[in-house]
This record gives C-alpha cells, structure tokens and sequence, in this order.
C-alpha cells in the first residue's frame, strides 16, 4: 500500500513537470504550490510567471489577502518582462495600479495611469487605450471629479468604437451612467440605461451587467419619483442579481426595494428588504473591515518605503566614510520605526477596542429596534382589528334595526293585509296560490326575525349572556342539529356589555364552524370562573382540522383572535383532521 502511494504521487508530479498551467482554468492552492515548485525546479521562466499571477489572483479573489496578492503580481511581472510578453504586462500592471485605488490613493493611481497612457500612444491597440480611460474615470470618480471623469469616459468610448469589445462597452456605458447621475442628468442617464440593456439583450449578456444596468434604472425611476416603474426596474433585477456572497448589487436591490416600497406604503414589504438589506450589509461591513485592515497595513508600507527611499537617497550624498553618522542615523531611523510600530500597534488595538464596542452598541440598538418595530406591528395589528370588529358590530346593529323596523314592518303590514283579505272574502283561503303566498310572508317574517336576532340577538341585552347563549343554542334544536351541551359553572353575571357581546361571538361563530363546517354530531361548551379569569371551553367531535393552516387566513379564525385580544385573552386550540376540535379561551376577569 505505501508502494502504491509512492508511485502516485511520482506519477501526479510527472505529470505536473510537462503540464503547462492555464490562466482560465481554476486550480486549488496546493496545485498552484506544486506547479510553482516544480517552476522554480526547472526555472521556466514563462512558468513561473504565469503561476505567480494565478497565486495573485487566488490570494487576492479567494483568500482576500490584497498584500500577498500584490507580491506574487510583481512577481510575475518581472518573469513577464524576462519574456517579453507585453500583453500580461498590461494586465499586471493594471492589476497593480487598482491597488492604488483599492487604498484610496487615488493621485497616485492617475499618475501611474497617465504613464502608462504615454507608454502605449504609439501602440496600435484601443482596447488597452480603452481599459486604460476606463481606469482613470474610476480613479477620478474615487476623487469626486466627475466632469473628469465622464471625459475619460467619452475617450473610452471612443476607443472601444475601433476595438469592437461589447463587453467593455457595456461596462463603460454603466460607469457613465452613475457619472449622469451624479450631475443629476437624468434623462441622459434614461437614455445610456435604455441603450445598455438594449445592447446586453442584442448579444446575450451576463447576468450582472444587466442587473446593475436594472438597478440604475430602478434609481431613475425613484428619483422622479416614478414608483410603480422603479419597483418593476427592481423586481426584474432581482432575476439577473444572483446570490453571489458580499453582493453589492443584491444590496442596492434590498435598498432601492425598500424606499420604494415605503414611498407606496407597503410597509410589510419594506422591512423584509430591510431586513434583507441589514443581513447582507453586516456581511458585506465584516469583509470590508478586513480588507480596510490590509489596506491599512499596505498604506503604511507605501509611506515607509518613500521614507526609506529618500533616507537612502541622502546617504547617499553623504561622505561615506562617516561611518559614525550613518551608525548615528540608523540608530535614529531604528528608533523611528521602533515608534512608528508602537503606534501602529496602539492605533489597531484602539481600533479593535472601538469596532468591538461598536458591534455591541450596534447590537444592543438592533435588539432593541426589532422590539420597537415588533411592538408596533401588534398594537398595529391590534387596533386594525379592534377597529373592525367595533365597525362590524356598529354595522350588524344598524343592519339588524332596519330588518327590524323597516323590512320587519312591511312584512307584517303584507301579513296583516292577507288576514283582512282573508276575512272579507272567505272564499279565498281555498284558493291554493293564495294560501302559498300567505306562507311564504310568515316564512319570510320569521326569517327576518332569525337574521335580525342574529346580527344584534336582544336577549343578550335583556336577559344577559347565559341566556343568550341557552337562546342561540336553542335555534339549533332539531334532528338536522348535533346535541349541543352547555354547562354553566361559577360564572358571573355583572360582567360589561363589550365583554359579553364578544364572548357571544365567540361562542357563535364556532358553534357555525362545528356545524357548517365540522359536521359534529355532539358539541359540549363550558362557561367557567378560574381564579382572576373567564374560561370558555368548547368541544365538538367533527372532522377536525389543520391548526397550521389556520394561521394563513380565515376571517373566522382571525376574528377569535382580534376579539380574544381585545380582551387581552389567548386562544389555545387543539385538533386533529377526523378527531374533532378543542377550544380553550381564558379571558382576564377582576372580581367586583
């Protein structure tokens, strides 16, 4: 067995001595080490270029380790210019450069930019003239000159009309658009959107130049406050916007969504993108401050260099043969960076301090929101249905009193009307349509009396709660009915008439359910007094139900809940699908 493993791995590193690496192709770091080491084995020049730039993009993509990215991007640029291959060289140094810009060193950047410019006026090339405009844009943007900018832009463009790259174009024309932005040049901002996703349709484009291409639009849209457009532009980035980690895009969708949703006052929508937009954006902040920190560490050496550059540079106008002074000096330059490390030091550990105390401030006022806004939600949604259910009971007694006084008076008026008919012409009771009609009023009479007890039952008012509920309970007497038990105990009859009125409807609307929809054939209902609570215990043995699903919809149940929270009482439901129901309602109830 160890053999065998032997001789795998000799195998798997002959293969990597006549294998060449392939700038496309994705390859793990060990594999990038092994090809390195059998570069320098074999001193490939042209290898070991190629490896170093992979290494650099792998530390830098994957690892996110900027430094050591840029180390390995030298690196390679040397072995690059040993074997003239001035095409990767322009690649490097590019990448080189974006370092600059990743640090906010922003003149530094324009200046290495400016002579590359120089370097290539006379090569043959507008895609490099093109990448290089592009890159300057960016680096004036970084500075907030957006008039430069947008010039660099333009002599992108103008470059990449001669090179023919749609890709480029593309992310040209998304820069520019920001730029338009920026100067609050909307329409032409409309206009370059249009024309960039007109271009990402034409040739298929990816993914992510159109969602940020939807994005702008979206943008647009809001700040003319063009809503329902803005949330179409979003919504259809959405599809194109992916669910890459740190995505800035995802984060200008939760955004963008958000503030629309607020502005048409869909304020459930809004704060799920809210939330979403916080998820994302706590990510995103973890990744930036570790790349803020290698920034920072990358900014100093820069500083330090140019010291050291300039200190080696009086040396060397110094006699050299002051061997004391340059002891002297080196001292002082040791002392110098002695310090300068301490402070470095002290600056990150008070750094540190703050970003620890920051996430628990932010934690604490996070916690303490999400209490807030959850507080909101229920009083809101407790009002919303304390207001619906005071409009529904306002309604059924007006509905009940215009059965009552206007429809209920007419019908008896008619009745009274039949019996005189009756009386004058005797002959007419044996008149079959007659004796019809005579009981369709008196079934139409006592219908509107059912309905009218029904919407505002009056023996609630005049004989109180106990006997309404023997009284509803009584309409459902008959063979078609389930034998329904109610049984009484302890409980007081001094109780407010919103108290009893939503305790009836209670009651009420799940003796409709167990009839209408549980099909019970027996029902028991309870009125008890425990302690400092009202407790309501109903039981039927119907066909039983889901309770998850009850928390989808349903504006019975949602009305339990609304009056049972009305009276700061809770619902404890119990069912099974084919072995009936169970309700349990405990209302708070002081004793008078």
């Amino acid at each position: 067995m160890k053999h065998a493993f032997s001789l795998l791995v000799f195998l798997c590193l002959s293969l990597l001595s006549t294998a060449q690496i392939d700038l496309e192709k994705n390859y793990s770091y060990d594999e990038l080490k092994a090809f390195l080491d059998k570069a320098r084995e074999e001193n490939n020049h042209k290898n070991l270029a190629d490896v170093y730039y992979r290494l650099g993009l792998f530390e830098k993509e994957k690892l996110s380790d900027d430094n050591q990215a840029y180390i390995n991007f030298a690196r390679s640029r040397e072995y690059y210019q040993l074997i003239d291959n001035q095409a990767q060289i322009f690649v490097v140094d590019r990448l080189l450069i974006g370092k600059f810009m990743d640090s906010g060193l922003y003149s530094e950047a324009i200046n290495s930019l400016t002579k590359m410019l120089e370097e290539y006026k006379d090569a043959e090339n507008p895609s490099m003239k093109a990448l290089l405009y592009l890159d300057l844009s960016k680096a004036y943007n970084g500075k907030g000159d957006v008039e430069s900018e947008l010039r660099y832009q333009n002599l992108a463009l103008s470059q990449n009309k001669i090179a023919g790259d749609k890709e480029l174009e593309v992310e040209i024309l998304l820069s520019k658009i920001e730029s338009y932005i920026n100067l609050s040049e909307l329409d032409s901002a409309m206009m370059t959107t249009n024309s960039v996703l007109a271009s990402l349709i034409e040739t298929s484009g990816n993914n992510v130049n159109t969602c940020k291409a939807l994005l702008k639009k979206g943008e647009i849209f809001y700040t003319q406050n063009n809503y329902e457009n803005a949330l179409a532009s979003y919504n259809e980035a959405r599809e194109y916007c992916g669910s890459k980690s740190y995505s800035k895009e995802r984060l200008s969708l939760y955004d963008g969504l958000s503030k629309t949703y607020e502005k048409v006052k869909e304020y459930d929508k809004a704060y799920t993108q809210v939330k979403r937009y916080s998820s994302l954006n706590d990510s995103i902040l973890n990744y930036e401050r570790l790349k803020s920190l290698n920034n920072l560490s990358y900014k100093y050496n820069v500083q330090k260099q140019k010291k050291e550059f300039k200190q080696l540079e009086l040396e060397k106008e110094k006699n050299l043969e002051l061997n004391s002074q340059q002891r002297r000096a080196l001292w002082v330059l040791g002392i110098g960076l002695a310090a300068l490390s301490l402070l470095l030091y002290y600056t990150i550990t008070v750094y540190n301090q703050r970003i620890q105390a920051n996430k628990l401030i932010n934690k604490q006022k996070e916690e303490i929101n999400a209490q807030q806004i959850s507080k909101l939600e229920d009083d809101i949604k407790l009002n919303s249905m304390q207001s619906m259910l005071e409009g529904q009971e306002i309604e059924r007694e007006r509905i009940a009193k215009d059965l009552h006084d206007s429809l209920g008076g007419v019908l008896s008026t008619i009745k009274l009307q039949f019996d005189s008919v009756q009386n004058k012409v005797p002959l007419v009771g044996e008149v079959r349509a007659y004796n019809q009609a005579h009981k369709l009023i008196d079934s139409a009479v006592d219908e509107v009396r059912s309905i009218s007890q029904n919407l505002q039952p009056s023996a609630l008012e005049n004989l109180g709660l106990k006997a309404a509920i023997g009284d509803l309970i009584n309409r459902f007497e008959g063979p078609s009915y389930p034998d329904i038990d109610l049984q009484v105990y302890n409980f007081p009859d001094n109780l407010d008439k919103m108290t009893c009125l939503y305790i009836y409807r209670m009651v009420q609307e799940l003796l409709h359910n167990s009839i209408k929809h549980a099909e019970a054939s027996e029902i028991m209902i309870q009125l008890t007094k425990d302690e400092s609570e009202l407790v309501i215990h109903f039981e039927d043995d119907g066909k039983g139900f889901d309770p998850e699903n009850t928390r989808k919809g349903g504006m019975g149940m949602d009305n339990l809940r609304g009056r049972a929270s009305y009276l700061k009482g809770s619902i404890t439901l119990d069912s099974k699908i084919g072995e009936g129901s169970s309700f349990l309602i405990h209302i708070p109830h002081k004793n008078a």
